[in-house]
């Protein structure tokens, strides 16, 4: 076996390695991969191997790229490290929402979006039949692709192929018979003194930054040498949602980061990808270093993580009896442990809103939804009546839907009920409720009757452009800034409509909440934070200019969509949390399923959608398949927390 040596941009042998001291090769199925040759320092070597150029294996077609080259070992040999050809795509960023998508198509077409690399071309597509359920956005093309991979069970690489000058860098999908790993050492060199060491896998000129808001609608900006392309172009993606603007350059900062600046606070955010985000903070928490002082609620943070001792209780610092934490105080008691405090809400919104167009409403002589809700009639009877209606009037030639999007969750819990309960010291199985039953037999007649469009469709825009959907069902970021209305269009919105069966108003609530991190010691910094955020998002003022600055930036939304936000968002609605999405892996983690569905997912949707199999379940059949599975959980979690009362006691 050799090792040829190939030209960055051109493809072109430029030598060939045919002695070295170690070689390690790891080509990879849906991660990173790596190589670390290491040879004699000769003259010969130290100029063929640079960085940027590519290594091929004469018994392999999967090239690695150098990036990095160093005489740091005992022996003073050359050591040259780098990764295989889909490092590309770590110098490649995104912004695009992922979600109920072939998982090859979803690859293929990230890659074919991105700005152009020299050679870089799609190879054949296979045509795998896999779906990719979940939802993935923001960052490297390279995240994409392996949370991607990972959930679907595909691979991907780029290969080598051709001779001369029509050497090409094919990027494909597929799935392997064989290991694909190779490993190859007579000696390794102990890297421990530092000499020199030229390398540029970390380098970027080109930042692609998502600033303030959700999905299609956040604020998006290129910034660096915009202008480069090929090979010399290193794109980074930075997720800056919670970065502040610059004051100083008359930017609009947040009333909360004023308030805390004010009072001489400063903050220090550190960035982490979501799917890393809980082991670099056990990881800091354990090595006592760079331990950051808060980290935002999470579905897996409670109780998982607190039983995991990742955090401390806010009792010291928050004292939820006081006037400026009482419309909280509610939900932060759903959030203890231990007869503590773990959870610090700082305020809440609509997690989904129902958005349709009037136009259509009136065109087919159907109740207004908004005066429904206005008069308190807007249940799932109007609901699923409205829906039938207009989907069994649709002309011959027309397929209509009545409606799209994430709704089963929130129609569920409408009832006040969730698939897991818990009373301060003990998590119990819910499934056999039998208001729970109710809300999935509703979900399960909406899918069988048709009445449901699968589909992703990522927008509002996408979604009422046709007239042939009657209601789309997202989060607000679905549905404003540029998914938003135009000034012809004539939407309204309105709330999940509720279970006829209660006179209670319910929300499946967005909770911006933050935890105070086991470690931390900045103890009066971090209730002074908390004591800013709240007083953001109580004070009468602040909140106008809140609405006053949405108008603005949404100017074809009325005052009275605007005010159903508030309306939900408000105490007049119990905010309704499923501790099932904090349990574990199984219950509550899409990523770590293979199917990209946790347990508490599926126990809400699968009534109403097929599987990747085409089958619908009865709640009965979907009962009965997990009941199982959320006891074995359960007790898991149970004996936890028992032991964490016991050792906390």
């Amino acid at each position: 076996m050799t090792l040829d040596v190939l030209d960055e941009l051109t493809l072109a042998r430029l030598g060939r390695i045919e002695v070295w001291v170690s070689l390690y090769w790891d080509e990879p199925y849906n991660t990173a991969g790596e190589f670390t040759l290491e040879v004699r320092p000769t003259e010969e070597n130290l100029s063929l191997l640079r960085e940027g150029r590519w290594l091929r294996r004469s018994d392999s077609d999967v090239p690695m790229r150098i990036c990095h080259r160093s005489n740091e070992n005992t022996d003073s040999n050359l050591v040259v490290t780098g990764f295989p050809g889909t490092w590309i795509f770590t110098k490649r960023a995104c912004t695009s929402i992922v979600k109920n998508e072939n998982a090859e198509a979803a690859m293929r077409r990230l890659v074919s979006s991105m700005q152009p690399w020299p050679k870089l071309e799609l190879g054949a597509a296979v045509g795998f039949d896999t779906t990719y359920t979940a939802q993935t956005s923001g960052g490297s093309i390279m995240d994409y692709l392996m949370t991607i991979g990972a959930a679907c069970d595909l691979g991907f690489q780029v290969r080598l192929s051709g001779k001369n000058d029509q050497k090409k860098l094919l990027f494909e999908v597929y799935r392997p018979t064989a290991d694909p790993n190779n490993r190859f050492s007579t000696k390794w060199g102990n890297l421990q003194q530092a000499a020199w060491a030229f390398g540029d896998s970390d380098y970027a000129n080109v930042a692609i930054v998502q600033g303030a808001g959700e999905g299609d609608a956040r604020a998006t900006v290129t910034v660096g040498l915009t202008e480069a392309t090929g090979a010399d172009r290193r794109e980074l993606y930075v997720d800056a949602r919670d970065v502040q603007p610059d004051e100083k350059k008359g930017e609009d900062k947040s009333v909360e980061m004023t308030l805390f600046n004010n009072k001489g606070g400063k903050v220090e955010y550190t960035r982490v990808t979501d799917s890393e985000k809980f082991d670099q903070l056990a990881s800091a928490i354990m090595a006592q270093q760079n331990v950051p002082d808060i980290f935002k609620y999470e579905w897996m943070a409670f109780p998982a993580q607190v039983l995991k001792d990742m955090y401390q209780p806010v009792d010291d610092i928050v004292n939820f009896d006081d006037p400026l934490w009482a419309d909280v105080k509610t939900a932060a008691d759903k959030f203890v442990m231990g007869g503590k405090h773990y959870v610090a809400p700082i305020s809440f919104t609509v997690g989904t809103l129902m958005m349709y167009d009037q136009d259509v409403i009136d065109a087919e002589g159907l109740d207004d939804p908004y005066e429904l809700y206005q008069n308190n009639e807007w249940n799932w009877d109007n609901w699923y009546d409205m829906m039938s209606e207009f989907v069994s009037n649709a002309p011959a030639d027309v397929e209509r839907f009545g409606i799209n999007g994430w709704f089963q969750t929130q129609v569920i819990q409408q009832t006040g009920k969730t698939m897991v309960n818990y009373d301060g010291e003990k998590f119990t199985n819910n499934i056999n409720d039998p208001d729970i039953e109710r809300a999935e037999d509703l979900l399960y007649q909406v899918g069988k009757n048709n009445l449901v469009n699968g589909n992703w469709l990522g927008n509002a825009k996408q979604a009422l452009k046709d007239g042939n959907l009657l209601f789309y069902c997202m989060g607000t970021w679905a549905m404003t800034g540029n998914n938003g209305p135009s000034d012809a269009d004539t939407w309204r919105v309105v709330p999940v409509p509720s279970d006829p069966n209660t006179d209670e108003k319910y929300m499946t609530s967005d909770m911006t909440a933050y935890m105070w991190v086991r470690g931390s010691t900045a103890k009066e910094a971090v209730k002074c934070w908390y004591e800013c955020c709240r007083m953001a998002n109580t004070d009468e003022t602040y909140k106008e200019n809140g609405k006053e600055k949405f108008l603005n930036a949404n100017p074809n939304w009325t005052e009275d969509m605007y005010q159903v936000i508030v309306d939900c968002s408000s105490s007049e609605y119990n905010q309704v949390f499923d501790y099932g999405y904090g349990i574990s892996s199984t219950m509550s983690d899409d990523n770590a399923n293979e199917d990209g569905n946790c347990v508490t997912r599926k126990l809400y949707e699968y009534t109403n959608k097929a599987d990747d199999n085409g089958k619908q379940f009865s709640w009965t059949e979907l009962r009965e398949s997990y009941s199982a599975t959320v006891d074995a959980e359960l007790k898991t979690i149970n004996d936890a927390v028992v032991a964490f009362n016991k050792k906390n006691s």
